[in-house]
């Protein structure tokens, strides 16, 4: 069924990307960017739906204004809702510590950090 102007808001959309967390699916992804409340939301459902697990850096997301609902209002909301789909985190808890010593110690603690490849990320 086509959407809405033919655009897709889940990045498992993407061949690539869906192919990505197949072979990484041991690891939890951490989702960060703009739309909150559509892309961000779309692919935590979604992949939630296909068994994969997720966390929504919130203080590193922002979402459009709708209507009469701020941006700040629909990031609440969609972040409320996505409290049943993904662990929901910020920034200070999963950004590696300051220094060199500190990024070398988080490094070490997960050296099979999956990096996604520059083509497919969705859209």
């Amino acid at each position: 069924m086509p959407h809405r102007g033919g655009l897709y808001y889940s990045c498992f959309s993407s061949p690539a990307f869906s192919q990505f967390v197949q072979e990484h699916a041991a690891h939890e992804f951490v989702v960060i960017g703009y739309g909150t409340s559509m892309c961000c939301l779309s692919t935590i459902v979604d992949g939630y739906h296909r068994g994969y697990r997720f966390a929504l850096v919130e203080d590193a997301c922002a979402a459009r204004a709708v209507r009469a609902h701020s941006e700040a209002a629909m990031h609440q909301y969609a972040t409320l809702i996505l409290e049943r789909f993904a662990r929901i985190t910020r920034t200070a808890q999963e950004a590696p510590p300051s220094g060199p010593a500190g990024r070398l110690r988080h490094q070490q603690a997960d050296p099979q950090q999956p990096q996604l490849p520059a083509q497919g990320r969705g859209p």
